[in-house]
């Protein structure tokens, strides 16, 4: 008995099992509704139609876009969020594509501008849709368009903007360009490793298909509309029920699509194997077809279609060409290849002469692929058959290698999906599981699961310790990377590659949280285990050490292994690598002082990401901004400023608004702004910094608690004190949840908190803060003393506000004794201890000896091309109060008219001064014919 249905692929799904004279009658008695029967009928006659360009259209062109919404097609010249619409490129079921673009700072970008069909009109479809491009548009490979932005019309309808990719479809491509069968899966196996690329990303296509995958004239691979489809899935991700019909191409589909089944990575190598079935034998594999490809090939395909004459292409495709293709397109998911990756090394396989993982386990097979390797040795002498069963022997111990390397990438893939799953709430809750609360589970998981591989665990765990440290969740980063590595330690020994990686990134929060001595110790022990033919891996960890090194100020030391580590990464050959090194070294040359060897580094990398990428990657952003940091400390504010504003114009061409590497850069600007005194502009670029911070990383991540210490420091600057306390107070909160109470950070930004209390007038308790956070970093090890001496500087500032110079005096004396210690001072220390000095003795009544202290602080400064603007303003204010207290009234009008010129051009001048400024008024310093507003 047929059940009743409602929904017109519930009909029209009933209707397929009748036979066609029975249809009419069941329509009839089921379907009242005319629009809906004619609907269904027009669906009936779809299916009944048997032309191989039918099933090729996606399933909504074939329902006539039964439900959806005509798009009217703009004209030349007509705006679309930010592009302007220059020509229709083509139009399908789900959307229509016009070559469009924007010009923002400069920069002209065109894109692939798609109009999609189905509208969305209400706030939680408009909000799936925005959180789904957000999520895209960090997908990054070479190999797959870029999607740049998404938006949604005044009238409902979704628009998304892609990279403009030039080129034939993979299959036109091969056809026009005659490749061989070896050229054709070599291209397959790009493809492959770009849609790999997405499923780790948690990112599956879902309409894979050869028009949706380019070759460019290069012959590079670009895939198009990825995730694309889930975007207009809409419906189905919101409320967890699939809608009448998913985006897809049914030649192209897996079974599961049909049957509305759940959408995994198997779907895509579903598709994948559909492709390369067309792409290899010309022709496509028909849904549900058992048959090899070769016993399909006959005389009847084209020419064009064809590779190769009939016969010699089934021989070609006969056995791991077949078992390959079959595995791909196997009806049950859990049949087909583990991921894209594993198929992609099936066909390594096949064109290595290797064996495949798709043929059924035989011995024979294994020994004929030998011998296939080596027929010239096997033909020459039976002498070598003792080498060539110990090869068969290896060649079956690599095929288990391969084999295990699969089911290890399978298992890590369902386990991270299965943990982002079990992470939705079971109850109602507010917003989506964090990233880091995703994590703790998943590790939670991990650990405790005993059947796990142990391979499989330790892999695990180290990423998703590392994720924890970069998230900045250093205490549980530190305890689950620190128990991985004892265990993988004690399961797979010193010099294994899984104990390595679990060291390394070990390694790297022992150096965050300040256990420099334990950190040397398993950096040193890591290097000694890495063998020098793992050049990749061992360049990182040299780099751990000069960057340990840096910590600790043994700068001989991080150079040489730094240059020892980039020597190795150019060595490789390996362009990826080399960048990564540069970007490594360069930090190195920074900290060191090298700042010709850093901006060297730095304009090496901008040039290789340049080529590698062209004009407006993130890459070449990224370069920029290192760039601007080297030009930053070098003070040649104005190139600096150039770089930094280089990458943001980059950012704002490819991503979105939140992003937070948009952020990172609004950061670098902020100091650059900071250092030209334009603490206005400086504070907005700060606080967009914050805005985006907080809603990409969360109120607890470091770069939150960076942006609040960089505004509050600059609300103190602009005198706004009460906002300047509230904000630096917060940030005191967050990271002293970070990282706990005494840790280096922490005593950092109390010692920031402390003087802003001071100066909005709360004296004893900004002195306690202060006073707290030095005791911090006297307890540390390995601290920097500049730190210290800056501190020493605040607790000076403020006894001498508080007129209590002989309290001053004993930290001017740590200053020096600190500032001895660094091994290049910065010119910011020149004379400013001499000039403090000065200051508590004219306070002490001694001044005298503050005129020799301040002829001494102004030789010095004056020499410096980049001596600081306060100090330059404070010592010859100093000098009139010193002169005006000796009663040498001539010199105190010359140095009280001095300074105070060069007060008036300073825009923000601080509170410190306009004091400084009015005591020298009270000395007496100013003739009475000429009083103090004359000057201002």
């Amino acid at each position: 008995m047929i059940e009743p249905a409602s929904s017109e692929r519930d009909l029209f799904e009933q209707a397929l099992t009748l036979d066609p004279a029975s249809r009419a009658a069941y329509l009839q008695a089921h379907c009242r509704d005319l629009a809906q029967r004619r609907s269904v009928e027009r669906m009936l006659a779809a299916d009944s139609k048997t032309e191989a360009q039918i099933l090729a259209r996606p399933l909504d062109e074939i329902l006539g876009r039964v439900g959806e919404i005509e798009v009217d097609s703009p004209s030349p010249g007509a705006c679309i969020g930010p592009f302007t619409v220059l020509e229709k490129l083509g139009e399908g079921g789900s959307s229509i594509v016009f070559r469009a673009e924007r010009e923002q700072a400069g920069v002209r970008q065109t894109v692939a501008l798609k109009l999609l069909r189905r509208g969305l009109y209400t706030i939680d479809e408009q909000r799936h849709f925005r959180d789904e491009r957000r999520a895209l548009a960090q997908l990054q490979h070479p190999g797959i368009a870029r999607l740049i932005e998404g938006g949604v019309s005044d009238t409902g309808i979704p628009y998304i903007a892609l990279e403009l990719i030039e080129g034939k479809n993979i299959v036109e491509h091969a056809r026009a360009r005659q490749l061989g069968l070896r050229q054709r899966l070599g291209l397959f196996i790009d493809v492959c490793r770009a849609v790999e690329s997405a499923h780790r990303a948690l990112i599956v296509h879902r309409d894979l298909k050869p028009s949706n995958v380019l070759v460019t004239s290069a012959g590079e691979i670009k895939l198009l509309d990825f995730g694309i489809a889930k975007l207009l899935d809409a419906e189905a991700e919101q409320d967890g029920t699939p809608t009448q019909y998913a985006p897809m191409t049914p030649a192209y589909a897996a079974p599961e699509q049909f049957a509305h089944g759940p959408i995994t990575t198997a779907t895509d190598v579903y598709a994948l194997g559909v492709v390369l079935c067309e792409l290899i034998s010309g022709q496509r594999r028909e849904a549900g077809d058992s048959r090899t490809p070769s016993s399909q090939v006959n005389d009847e395909i084209a020419d064009e279609a064809r590779l190769m004459p009939a016969k010699l292409l089934r021989r070609k495709l006969r056995g791991d060409l077949d078992n390959i293709v079959l595995r791909a397109t196997a009806v049950e998911p859990e049949r087909r290849y583990a991921s894209a990756g594993a198929f992609a090394d099936d066909i390594a396989c096949y064109l290595a002469g290797q064996p495949v993982a798709a043929h059924p386990p035989s011995r024979l097979y294994r020994a004929r692929k030998f011998i296939g390797r080596h027929r010239g040795g096997v033909v020459t002498t039976a002498l070598f058959l003792l080498a060539i069963l110990a090869s068969l022997g290896v060649a079956i111990w690599q095929a288990n290698i391969a084999r295990t390397e699969a089911q290890r990438a399978g298992a890590m893939r369902d386990f991270m999906v299965s943990a982002f799953v079990q992470a939705e709430p079971s109850v109602p809750r507010e917003g989506p599981p964090r990233i880091t609360e995703v994590v703790e589970n998943a590790i939670a998981q991990a650990s405790g699961d005993a059947h796990m591989n142990p391979a499989v665990r330790s892999e695990l765990l180290s990423e998703l310790g590392a994720v924890l440290r970069q998230q900045g969740r250093l205490e549980k980063a530190n305890s689950t990377l620190s128990s991985n590595y004892e265990n993988s330690l004690r399961a797979f020994g010193s010099t294994s590659e899984l104990t390595l990686m679990a060291g390394h990134e070990y390694a790297q929060v022992l150096i965050l949280t300040g256990e420099y001595d334990a950190a040397r110790k398993l950096i040193d022990s890591l290097i000694a285990n890495t063998s020098e033919r793992a050049a990749a891996f061992l360049s990182k960890l040299l780099f751990d050490s000069a960057y340990l090194a840096t910590k600790r100020h043994e700068i001989s030391l991080a150079v040489a292994d730094g240059s020892r580590a980039i020597a190795l990464a150019r060595g490789l050959g390996e362009s990826r690598a080399l960048a990564d090194a540069l970007s490594n070294f360069g930090n190195v040359q920074l900290i060191a002082g090298d700042l010709d060897g850093a901006r060297s580094s730095y304009e090496e990398l901008l040039n290789l990401q340049v080529r590698r990428y062209g004009a407006t990657h993130l890459t070449v952003a990224s370069a920029h901004a290192n760039l601007s940091r080297t030009y930053r400390r070098a003070g040649r504010l104005d190139e600096s400023e150039s770089q930094i504003r280089a990458a943001l114009a980059i950012d704002a061409a490819v991503l979105p608004k939140d992003d937070w590497r948009r952020a990172m850069h609004l950061n670098a600007l902020t100091m650059v702004l900071l250092q030209r005194r334009d603490y206005s502009a400086a504070r907005d670029a700060a606080a967009e910094s914050l805005r985006i911070d907080r809603i990409a990383h969360g109120d607890d991540h470091p770069d939150t608690a960076n942006d609040l210490n960089s505004l509050g420091m600059l609300e103190g600057l602009l005198g706004h004190h009460t906002a300047a306390v509230n904000v630096l107070h917060e940030a005191l909160q967050r990271v002293e949840a970070k990282f706990g109470p005494n840790h280096y950070e922490t005593a950092i930004e109390r010692a920031n908190y402390g003087a802003a209390l001071a100066r909005s007038g709360q004296i004893g308790p900004g002195r306690a803060e202060l006073l707290r956070a030095y005791a911090s970093l006297d307890a540390l090890q390995d601290v920097d003393p500049e730190d210290q001496a800056l501190t020493c500087e605040k607790l000076a500032r403020l006894e001498l506000e508080s007129d209590n110079a002989s309290a001053a005096l004993s930290w001017i004396d740590r200053i020096d004794t600190r500032v001895a210690a660094i091994s290049k001072p910065a010119s910011y220390w020149n004379g400013r201890a001499a000039s403090l000095r000065a200051a508590a003795a004219i306070r002490m009544g001694k001044p005298a000896d503050a005129t020799r202290l301040l002829d001494s602080a102004a030789a010095e400064v004056n020499r410096l091309s980049d001596a600081d603007h306060v100090l330059r303003v404070e010592i010859p204010l100093l000098q009139a109060w010193a002169a005006a207290a000796l009663g040498d009234s001539s010199s105190a009008m010359q140095f009280s008219v001095e300074g105070r010129a060069r007060l008036s051009k300073l825009s923000y001048p601080p509170d410190t001064l306009q004091s400084l400024a009015a005591r020298v008024d009270a000395s007496g310093a100013l003739a009475a014919s000429e009083p103090p507003h004359a000057l201002h």
